[in-house]
């Protein structure tokens, strides 16, 4: 009995262990690809951040349409940290929209780091998924899309 009680107890922790993990968002780029197979485009940054939804959490989930005005870089880098983009009328709303950069970069290739400038630049047209928390309104991306890409299935 101890030891079915044992195995039960370990396999639970084990699950639980395993869905905790599956919740932790880990950033990806969505990439086009031609009828030859090779990449001719990129789509999407997905998975930039976890959705706060618990009631403690103060965050609004939001979608929206809306054009980079400017893109916010580390330092003299070439890392994005966020962007500040309009959303067009009637409700139009003006934000820095700001990105979790080490999680973003950390996750990603070498070689596909430059792919996120390419999504991220001034005047793309994107739909973004992103939250709104605290009571002075902090504005962090979760999901990023090309408007052409969402439009074209």
């Amino acid at each position: 009995m101890l030891n079915k009680s044992f195995s039960i107890r370990a396999t639970s922790v084990v699950l639980f262990a395993l869905a905790s993990f599956a919740a932790v968002a880990k950033p990806v780029l969505v990439y086009q690809f031609g009828s030859n197979g090779k990449v001719i485009g990129i789509n999407a940054l997905v998975g930039i951040e976890e959705p706060m939804v618990e009631i403690g959490d103060n965050c609004d989930q939001r979608i929206a349409d809306l054009v980079v005005d400017d893109v916010v870089y580390e330092r003299s880098s070439e890392t994005i940290s966020g962007f500040r983009a309009k959303k067009p009328a009637p409700n139009e709303i003006n934000a820095l929209f700001t990105i979790d950069s080490k999680a973003v970069y950390g996750a990603l290739p070498n070689a596909s780091r430059r792919d996120v400038q390419k999504i991220i630049s001034k005047g793309s047209r994107l739909i973004v998924v992103y939250q709104v928390c605290g009571s002075g309104g902090y504005f962090s991306v979760r999901d990023i899309f090309k408007k052409g890409a969402v439009n074209n299935p």
